[in-house]
């Protein structure tokens, strides 16, 4: 026998109220048969305001190398929320590493309201493991003479790489000149 009300405004028979915007509502009943019989309630209910994520963007992407076949991605940081690669399992590093050669979609959602998720503008790709270089080869050798006290190693050329003798300092040249007696 009673009306609803929120605010002590409009009653309604109902005691659900739907699409309620952010704020603070004072419950109220009121008798039907006597609508001066009024109880508001004891507190207030609040209503809070829609949770906030932003889109979440690569803060950086690390490619594979020959050294390190994998990739990894950092997303960056966002208070009260949890991420994901492609909206599948959340966690709350925003470190994603081991990553394979992909396309990943960033998400981040929310901690409080797992129904608030929100993806990236756009995919962070993660390119394949590069090709190493192939096994280097001398393409020629010239041996120190009586006119010439040194040698010479040109190493057979490869698109893309640097060149070294005995793995340290690496140059553009395939050609090593000056070179005294030993193995390189």
């Amino acid at each position: 026998g009673v009306e609803y009300s929120l605010n002590g405004t409009t009653y309604q028979s109902s005691n659900s109220f739907t699409g309620l915007a952010k704020g603070n509502y004072t419950l109220y009943v009121r008798n039907q048969s006597d609508n001066s019989c009024i109880t508001p309630s004891v507190s207030v209910v609040t209503i809070n305001a829609v949770p906030v994520v932003l889109v979440p963007t690569a803060l950086s992407v690390v490619q594979p190398t020959c050294g390190v076949p994998s990739g990894s991605i950092a997303v960056a940081t966002q208070s009260g929320v949890e991420y994901s690669l492609n909206g599948t399992t959340y966690q709350t590093s925003n470190t994603f590493t081991g990553l394979a050669k992909g396309n990943y979609t960033l998400y981040v959602r929310n901690l409080s309201d797992n129904s608030c998720v929100t993806p990236s503008a756009s995919v962070v790709t993660i390119n394949a493991v590069p090709t190493p270089p192939t096994a280097p080869t001398a393409s020629s050798v010239v041996q120190p003479t009586c006119g010439v006290p040194s040698g010479s190693i040109a190493v057979a050329t490869q698109s893309g790489v640097e060149y070294s003798l005995n793995g340290t300092t690496y140059q553009t040249s395939n050609t090593f000149t000056g070179l005294s007696k030993g193995n390189y």
